[in-house]
């Protein structure tokens, strides 16, 4: 009995901190500029210790920062990054189905609609091809970013340091795989040139893509949409065959989110 009212006041315990990091959270969001320590420590009933220990903890989570000489804190952008992902992904998925699903009957392939999650994409929608084999993925699975053709389309409009961490960790996964960084950052800039990437069989070795961005508004890249199926039958002829096709249904769905395809508007995620 002891040990189970320990437990349940350690878990209320918890709780509470968590309330009031979120707490204090929310004030750094909504306040119009950075906030004294003392300040905040008002504002939320809490002291200034717990405050501090709460604002660390924001901290090293990359949820606030601390202007080093004048000792105040602010949120930084990854609050607006998780806001902006959460919309997109809402949006993203409504206007791009009609053109997947054109995309799946003029090619017969699988099509897929990715978003980006640090080093690896998320499969947020999928429309199986017409053929009897295909490429076998999961709504809400996941692959190594630069394995697949959505990652790299991804990817290619990231920043350096960004490919750099992705391309330390991706895995060897089949002969195909990219060897290098230096291999992987030609990709990525040929990608973002021709607006279109491509994958050999680097993840599944039996399974190759090709994919292309999704924009906003402001031209921010969101997402990807791509083919899979079986590389032997992508390759033959040319994996480059569905290259227009891929682009376009990227486009269309841009336009649908409200990009007018001004390439001055084209920002990097």
């Amino acid at each position: 009995m002891q040990v189970q009212l320990l437990i349940a006041t350690l878990s209320a315990m918890v709780d509470k901190a968590f309330i009031k990091g979120l707490g204090l959270l929310v004030a750094l969001a909504k306040s119009r500029e950075p906030r004294a320590l003392t300040s905040l420590a008002t504002q939320l009933g809490l002291t200034n210790s717990n405050t501090h220990r709460l604002l660390t903890t924001l901290i090293d989570q990359g949820f606030a920062m601390q202007d080093g000489e004048k000792g105040l804190y602010g949120p930084t952008t990854l609050i607006w990054e998780l806001g902006t992902s959460v919309i997109a992904r809402m949006d993203v998925l409504s206007a791009s189905r009609r053109v997947m699903a054109r995309l799946a009957e003029d090619t017969r392939e699988t099509v897929h609609l990715s978003i980006l999650a640090e080093t690896e994409v998320v499969y947020l929608n999928k429309i199986d091809g017409a053929h009897a084999i295909r490429a076998y993925t999961e709504i809400g699975g996941r692959a190594p970013a630069l394995c697949v053709a959505t990652g790299k389309a991804l990817m290619a409009y990231r920043s350096a340091e960004a490919i750099s961490k992705a391309s330390a960790i991706m895995p060897r996964a089949t002969a195909y795989t990219l060897a290098d960084p230096e291999t992987v950052a030609a990709e990525l800039a040929r990608a973002r040139e021709e607006g279109v990437a491509y994958n050999r069989g680097e993840w599944r070795e039996d399974v190759a893509g090709v994919a292309s961005v999704i924009r906003n508004a402001n031209g921010t890249v969101i997402a990807a949409v791509g083919i899979s199926g079986p590389r032997t039958r992508l390759l033959q002829g040319g994996i480059e065959r569905f290259a227009e096709p891929v682009k376009a249904a990227g486009r269309e769905i841009s336009s649908l989110m409200g990009w007018p395809g001004t390439k001055a508007q084209a920002l990097e995620w």
